[in-house]
């Protein structure tokens, strides 16, 4: 199988950039939340509002004061483990756009494969990639993110996707079957980053779910390679008994 360049990268490209965009945008947002020192002659925003109030400290740094929960909870606390719940669902509901173009990019390869091995690596491929789909829409939920960032990531997920169909569907034999398997290869290696990010910036269930896949991630990967190795080395082997004949 020859692996034309753009059925290699084709799916690196559809993979995890908009986990990547969220998690920046989560750390940002988290490390702009961060109750700090406002220097003096600076405005502090968050005057006008509850635990607004600011002192002057020994350093002469105006500093606001933390208004506190019942109990003494900061609510520094709640707002960080809110923002740390919708993270989990910006990465859960990336991973669902991912996670259902290869099952219908898998769908297409079980129909038009012409190789056996091709084949059956494109329908476990809708197994497991359909079990993750499942697994995904029961946490997203109802939280499906809507800021325009979300919206934005989803639709350039969803363009990509489209990219690719078009791209096997224009392809018969074994060629289709090369950029099929390529894809795999490049996108899988791309999830497996992505998957080693995520099991540190994400937490409770999304995180055990991640934590789960990487397993079955790697040996798709693995699984992937091996059928264009063994393709490879079966049509070299064709063109040297070609040239002896």
């Amino acid at each position: 199988m020859r692996v034309s360049k753009i059925c290699k990268t084709g799916m690196f490209t559809a993979g995890m950039s908009c986990l990547l965009v969220a998690i920046a945008s989560a750390q940002q947002t988290s490390q702009g939340s961060q109750p700090g020192l406002v220097k003096p002659g600076q405005s502090d925003s968050s005057s006008g509002t509850p635990g607004g109030q600011r002192n002057v400290n020994n350093n002469g740094n105006i500093q606001r004061n933390v208004e506190r929960q019942p109990g003494g909870q900061a609510s520094g606390d709640q707002s960080a483990e809110n923002q740390g719940e919708q993270m989990n669902y910006a990465m859960a509901a990336c991973l669902l756009d991912n996670n259902k173009a290869e099952v219908e990019l898998s769908k297409i390869a079980v129909e038009h494969a012409k190789n056996q091995k091709v084949k059956e690596f494109a329908e476990q491929m809708v197994e497991d990639h359909g079990k993750m789909v499942d697994m995904l829409q029961k946490f997203v939920g109802a939280h499906e993110p809507t800021d325009r960032r979300s919206q934005i990531d989803h639709k350039i997920n969803e363009a990509c996707a489209a990219s690719m169909r078009k791209e096997l569907e224009s392809k018969t034999g074994t060629e289709f079957d090369a950029c099929y398997v390529g894809s795999q290869i490049a996108g899988h290696m791309h999830m497996l980053a992505a998957l080693e990010v995520l099991s540190d910036d994400t937490s409770g269930e999304l995180q055990g779910m991640v934590k789960d896949a990487k397993p079955k991630v790697e040996k798709h990967y693995a699984h992937a390679k091996e059928l264009i190795e063994k393709s490879d080395n079966h049509q070299a082997s064709r063109a040297s008994s070609k040239d002896r004949s």
